[in-house]
């Protein structure tokens, strides 16, 4: 699970960067009388990176379920994608450079406290792996229990 969903995560965190800093452009535009941003180059890379990671990231997302099930991948990607957006922010944009000290303990405590939840939630889940001609066989055996009601 870990290596796809790594991957996966740290797509997702460019995906976020990028589209933070497409929004800005266009709220620097529109609020505060900036350039026009479809004139500048960087809004197009921004574009671009925010298209093409947005993309690869739901590849690497699928490959990770078919291999390993919903159960076991959603919840690593959430924690990881949190955690490397969190990061990725934080170097790109100094997110926390002027907080104090107890500000970012209570946020880290935060992040534990939905870490933990997550993982409450997630824990009494059955990890099986049903194969999919057995899910195929159980709704065709469904569909054939149905009545069939001619009006």
């Amino acid at each position: 699970v870990g290596y796809y969903v790594l991957l996966c995560s740290m797509l997702g965190s460019v995906t976020v960067m990028a589209c933070k800093g497409v929004s800005t452009m266009l709220n620097l535009w529109i609020c505060c009388g900036g350039s026009l941003p479809v004139r500048e180059p960087v809004f197009y890379l921004a574009l671009l990176v925010l298209g093409s990671t947005a993309v690869l990231q739901i590849r690497y997302l699928n490959i990770a379920m078919e291999n390993f099930g919903n159960t076991e991948t959603v919840p690593v990607f959430y924690v990881m994608f949190t955690l490397c957006t969190i990061l990725g922010s934080n170097f790109l944009y100094h997110d926390f450079e002027h907080k104090s000290t107890a500000d970012i303990g209570a946020f880290c405590a935060g992040c534990c406290l939905t870490f933990g939840g997550v993982k409450l939630l997630t824990s009494k889940r059955d990890r099986r792996k049903t194969p999919p001609d057995a899910l195929l066989a159980s709704v065709t055996s469904q569909e054939a229990a149905l009545p069939i009601s001619e009006n």
